[in-house]
Parts: structure tokens; C-alpha cells; sequence
């Protein structure tokens, strides 16, 4: 048998990677189910739907759009396992505007290539890059883990099968909460014990991108960043317009804490040289649901928290003492306004002391010894039945936390924080054959500017394939309202990490061999190919090779 070289996955690769992007996949929507189907089809195309011992789909148990994980398993010379990692959804195209009707077809797209970059842009070599939605981020490395299974799956029919078996997975839902993934540890989990095998190791294909413009490293990742997302409850006192200081406006609170902590470079994570950006918000909004002239007595606000080493508790705590600090440089200014305009003389309203600051597990003890466990769970309960399945988890959240304070009858401003979905764990990278693997590999390909670093900077499916042994959930537990420790129900909003599955799967270590592109997100989202639809495929292909010779 041939053995390939960078310029022989190619073709191949750009034609598998046209063909899914031309098939829309919005997360999430039921539409992510036809692009798992053309996966299965262009593994078994050709004839080689023999080599496997299994491909096809495994429903995600619990869906509320009934979608499905596209799996193939390819057996090799020893039943340890290697896995091809990637995912099938995208983002919406509505940023494409009077394209969006091009938007996943990457023939029809690219004479429009100028109006998609803009008038500050321009593109070198413009035939070298894909253009559609999904081309980069990440049908591009779908396709390119479809290409390196079909060629192993090609020897194994002519009698060379491959040193490890190679278990291919296709995963919906990664741009929302991961469902696939999360459903597919579960299911590497019961093989691992089915067949008494090892997972020696797990390779994604999810994209890369330049630091600066012209940049030439062509970074490979060990280990992954994780994400927290602490949601903010602020409650003030509502008041007429013509008589502020008779109330507390909820959108002051919010924005003074929003400036404290949105882009604060004092809250970037650091580990070995390498560092988060630091928080920025998803979401602010206060919760009147109409006009008048009365300030708005609630507000709400969620972070997005990128993680190296920050556990759940450790962030909590230091997002407390800062609002507590936030909360006593309102009060001192509010106050000092108000003795200004009102005189020293006047009495200053007690809501104007500075607000109480809860945990949300703090929240929920209080309401225990108010209407005891009983009345906690009624009242969850409750909101959880009046909530349709497919409402956004963080306005679940939401509903959850202001009824609770509800029932309280608190008169006073206060801010509650918690934690919302999803959280993503972070992997730090680790030593082992694996990693030796791949590091041979690097090495190989430094001419092309491939380097090894640890942390994989964007969120992806990684964080749910590899337990941490340094992970600690206590903190997360009590503070995340809709946390379950059974799997979700599609009838009953909630969310559940797959701890024990990670734990019993054991993969043996993870990295990420991106494919090279930019603007993923955005409406001028394009792959450069000779790169992705070359070198990217010959290192996965050599990774293979480099762990069942070590």
C-alpha cells in the first residue's frame, strides 16, 4: 500500500469539506441531524461501509431535537483505541445579510469574497482559501478526520489494518452545550468496558487561528481552556423617575459591576506563560417588560469566564469580594450625591446602604430556614414545570433565582450571583506516550510553523473527553441552580455533567490538530487550504503511526 504524503488528501478533503458545508447545520436546531447522515454516507461511500464494525448513528439520549452522534469504529492490529474528534453544527448566518443565501455553498460564495471581507480587509492568494459557513469552524476537520479514517479503512480491506482500532465521531451541538460530546463520553465509556480496551488517545481537528496578521506558528494544543459562566441577580428598589434617590436604580448596580469586571485584565488567568482573555459579558438586560416611568427594580447579567487553573469556588469567591467591594463604592457615592443635593441635614434612606451580596447557595439555605426543604423544592420545582423545554438555560436560571428571592420577601437591594450552564472544564496538558507522539510529530512538521502548546484557547467538545484530576465541582454543584446529578430530561430543564463517564472512559491524553483559517464567527469565515487540506491531515495520519510504533 501507497503510503500518503501532504499532497495526496487534498482533493479528497476539499470535496468532503464543500459537500458538508453545503449542508446547513444551525445549533441548535433539528437541521444538525442531515449533516451526521452525510458524514455515515461519506465514511461507507466507495464501498468501504465493510471495514467497519459499527457506523452509523447513536441517538443523544434526552434530545429535545432528536439529534443523534455520527460513530465509526475501524478495527486495528490491537483493540486499544484511538479517536477522531469533530464537530458537525454551526452558528447562524443571519451576519451574511444579503448573502445568507449563499452562505453554505462554498462555490457560489467565493466570487463574493471581497463584499464578505469588507472594504478594511484584503486576502493574498484568495484561490487558496474556502469561504461558508462551517468551513472553518468545523466541517473542514470533519473532513479531514473522514479522509484519514477512509484511508486506513482502504488498507484494512486490503489487509493492512491499522496499528490501533480508530473510533471516528461526528458530535452536534458544540456552538450551544456540548449535548453530543457530552452523550458520546457515555458512549466511549460503556466501549471501554464492553470491550476491556484502552483509549490510548483523542486527536481534534477543531480550527486554529492566526495571533496577529501575517502570523506564522501553526499552533498544537495538549490541553484545552475551560469556561465558567457566573450569572449576576441585582435587585433594587423602584422608584418614580422625578425621585431617584427614593429608590435604587437595578441598571446602576449592574452597569458599576459590569465595569468591574468586563474586559479587567486582573482577571485573566495565567499558567506557564500561557494566559485567558479576561471576562467579558454574554448578556445584561434589566427585566422591565415595558415603558413607564418607575426605574426598573431588577437586572441581570452573566460573565463568560475563560479558565486555565481557576476552580468554580476560588472564582466565586474573589467575583464576591470584588461586588461586595463594588457594592460599598456605590453606596459612598450615592450617598454623598444625595447629602449634596439634599443637604447634610437629611436623613439617607436605607436603601441606600450598600446592597446585601449572596451566593446563590447561600440564597437557597435562606429559603430553607424560611419554608424548609420542602419549600425549596415545591418552589424549583414549580418554576422548572412552567419553563418548555427548550428555553434558554441561563433565563431558567433566572426565573429560578428571582422566584426563590421571591418567596423570601427581602425588601432591600441585594445582588445574587451564581453559575449558569455551560461549564467547560479546563485540561491541563500532560506527559505520556501520547504526548511523545506528538511531539515527534511537531518536530517533523516545524518547517510548515507547527509548535506544541498547552492550552487550546476557544471552547470545544475537549473539555468533556478528559477528567482533570485536579477538577472540584462542590462549589459548581451548590451554586448552579439547574444542576442535576442525573442526566437531563428533555421534559424537565436541568444540567448534568458526565463526570463519572469521564472518569470511567480514561482517555489516555487529548490534542487538538487544528485546521488554519480566519474570521470563524464571522460572515467572511474562510479555511486556508493547502495547509488544512495538507499538513493537517498528515499529522493525524502520523500520530496514529507514531503512537503504535512507541
Amino acid at each position: 500500500m501507497s503510503t500518503p504524503t501532504p499532497a495526496t488528501w487534498r482533493a479528497d478533503i476539499e470535496t468532503f469539506t464543500r459537500h458538508l458545508v453545503c449542508v446547513p447545520s444551525i445549533s441548535p436546531s433539528v437541521a444538525e441531524g442531515a449533516v451526521v447522515e452525510a458524514v455515515v454516507a461519506l465514511l461507507r461511500g466507495d464501498g468501504l461501509g465493510d471495514a467497519y464494525t459499527h457506523c452509523g448513528l447513536v441517538a443523544i439520549p434526552n434530545d429535545p431535537f432528536g439529534r443523534h452522534n455520527a460513530i465509526a469504529v475501524l478495527p486495528g492490529v490491537t483493540r486499544d483505541a484511538v479517536i477522531l474528534l469533530g464537530h458537525t453544527d454551526t452558528v447562524g448566518i443571519t451576519d451574511f445579510g444579503e448573502l445568507a443565501s449563499l452562505a453554505c455553498d462554498p462555490e457560489a460564495l467565493a466570487p463574493h469574497w471581497r463584499t464578505l471581507l469588507g472594504p478594511d480587509k484584503t486576502l493574498a492568494n484568495p484561490e487558496e482559501w474556502m469561504f461558508g459557513r462551517g468551513a472553518l469552524d468545523m466541517k473542514s476537520g470533519v473532513a479531514v478526520n473522514i479522509a484519514v479514517m477512509r484511508h486506513f479503512a482502504r488498507q484494512a480491506l486490503a489487509g493492512a489494518p491499522p496499528p490501533f482500532t480508530i473510533i471516528l465521531a461526528a458530535t452536534p451541538d458544540e456552538e450551544t452545550q456540548s449535548a453530543g460530546a457530552m452523550a458520546l463520553i457515555g458512549w466511549l465509556a460503556d466501549y471501554r468496558a464492553r470491550e476491556g480496551v484502552r483509549l490510548r488517545g483523542l486527536i481534534n481537528t477543531d480550527y486554529v487561528a492566526p495571533r496577529f496578521a501575517g502570523d506564522p506558528e501553526r499552533p498544537i494544543y495538549s490541553g484545552t481552556v475551560g469556561k465558567l459562566l457566573p450569572l449576576f441577580y441585582v435587585v433594587g428598589k423602584a422608584t418614580h423617575v422625578g425621585d431617584p434617590y427614593d429608590g435604587l436604580d437595578a441598571n446602576l448596580v449592574s452597569a458599576e459591576l459590569i465595569h468591574e469586571f468586563s474586559m479587567n485584565p486582573k482577571l485573566v488567568d495565567v499558567v506557564r506563560g500561557e494566559r485567558t482573555p479576561p471576562p467579558v459579558t454574554l448578556h445584561s438586560a434589566d427585566l422591565k417588560a415595558s415603558y413607564n416611568v418607575q426605574t426598573p427594580d431588577t437586572a441581570w447579567f452573566y460573565l463568560n469566564v475563560l479558565t486555565l487553573s481557576t476552580s468554580p469556588e476560588r472564582l466565586l469567591a474573589d467575583l464576591m469580594r470584588r461586588t461586595a467591594r463594588t457594592m460599598e463604592r456605590i453606596s459612598r457615592k450615592l450617598v454623598m450625591d444625595f447629602e449634596q443635593l439634599r443637604g447634610p441635614a437629611a436623613t439617607v434612606p436605607q436603601h441606600l446602604q450598600p446592597p446585601e451580596v449572596w451566593t446563590f447557595a447561600q440564597l437557597a439555605e435562606m429559603v430553607i430556614a424560611a419554608h424548609g426543604q420542602a419549600g425549596l423544592d415545591a418552589t424549583s420545582a414549580a418554576v422548572l414545570a412552567a419553563c418548555p423545554p427548550q428555553m434558554d438555560s441561563r433565563e431558567v436560571t433566572l426565573r429560578l433565582i428571582a422566584r426563590l428571592w421571591e418567596t423570601l420577601g427581602r425588601a432591600m437591594p441585594a445582588v445574587i450571583l451564581a453559575y449558569a450552564p455551560p461549564y467547560y472544564p479546563h485540561i491541563a496538558g500532560e506527559n505520556g506516550p501520547f504526548l511523545d507522539a506528538m511531539r515527534a510529530v511537531v518536530a517533523r512538521h516545524a518547517p510548515a510553523g507547527v509548535v506544541l502548546r498547552e492550552f487550546f484557547p476557544f471552547l470545544s467538545d475537549l473539555s468533556y473527553m478528559r477528567l482533570d484530576p485536579t477538577m472540584r465541582t462542590e462549589g459548581l454543584r451548590l451554586n448552579m441552580p439547574l444542576w442535576r446529578e442525573e442526566p437531563q430530561s428533555a421534559a424537565r430543564p436541568g444540567y448534568s455533567l458526565p463526570i463519572a463517564a469521564m472518569r470511567a472512559a480514561a482517555i489516555e491524553g487529548i490534542v487538538n490538530i487544528g485546521v488554519f483559517g480566519e474570521s470563524g464567527h464571522q460572515r467572511d469565515e474562510r479555511v486556508l487550504m493547502p495547509y488544512s487540506f495538507e499538513t493537517v491531515p498528515q499529522m493525524v495520519y502520523e500520530t496514529i503511526l507514531e503512537l503504535g510504533a512507541s
